[in-house]
C-alpha cells in the first residue's frame, strides 16, 4: 500500500511526461519553463494538499484580541504570551471602539461634506458617537466655546497620530 505523497509525487511526474509529450508533438520547441508551469498549474488544483493537511486548516482554532478556542494553543504554555492575551481579552472592546471611531473620523467626514447643504461631524462629548450639524447650527455652538478642535489620537487618547483626521467634539 503506497502513502499519499507516493501517490502525489508519481502524479506529478506523470503530469510532467504528459507535458513534455504534447510540447514536443505539438510542434513548439520544449523550454523547461513552460513545462514547468504546466506541470505547476495541473498540480496546485490541490493535488499536493492532503485531505488531512486541509482539514486541520478548516478546523483550526481561532484566538483573536486573547479571546477564543485556539489562545491555550498558541501560548504553548509561555506565561508572558498568556498575559499579552489577557490584556488584549481586558482591552478588547476600547480598542474595538477606537478603531471603529478611527474608521469614520477617516471615512465619514467628506462623505457629509459633499451633501448640500454640507454637514459637518461633531463627536459627542462623551465620545459616543457623532452629530451632523450644518454650518448654521455649528457657527453659534463655536462662539459659545461649546466645540473644540482636537488633534487626532489613538490607543484611547494618549498618542497624537499624525494620520487620523482631526475632528470636532461638542464640549458640555
Amino acid at each position: 500500500c503506497q502513502s499519499p505523497k507516493d501517490t502525489t509525487f508519481e502524479m506529478i511526474n506523470v503530469l510532467f511526461v504528459l507535458c513534455l509529450c504534447l510540447t514536443s508533438s505539438s510542434g513548439f520547441s520544449i523550454v523547461r519553463r513552460t513545462v514547468l508551469q504546466s506541470t505547476m498549474a495541473a498540480v496546485s488544483g490541490g493535488l499536493l494538499m492532503q485531505p488531512n493537511e486541509s482539514k486541520a486548516v478548516i478546523e483550526s482554532k481561532v484566538c483573536t484580541a486573547g479571546v477564543g478556542d485556539g489562545c491555550d494553543d498558541l501560548a504553548e504554555g509561555n506565561e508572558f504570551i498568556k498575559s499579552l492575551q489577557r490584556k488584549s481579552a481586558e482591552n478588547r472592546e476600547a480598542n474595538l471602539k477606537d478603531a471603529t471611531l478611527a474608521y469614520q473620523i477617516k471615512n465619514y467626514p467628506d462623505v457629509f461634506a459633499s451633501l448640500s447643504p454640507p454637514k459637518f461631524m461633531v463627536m459627542k462629548a462623551d465620545g459616543s458617537g457623532f452629530l451632523l450639524m450644518t454650518a448654521e447650527e455649528l457657527e453659534p455652538l463655536k462662539q459659545k466655546g461649546k466645540i473644540k478642535l482636537e488633534k487626532g489620537t489613538a490607543f484611547g487618547g494618549k498618542t497624537q497620530d499624525m494620520t487620523r483626521k482631526n475632528v470636532l467634539r461638542l464640549v458640555e
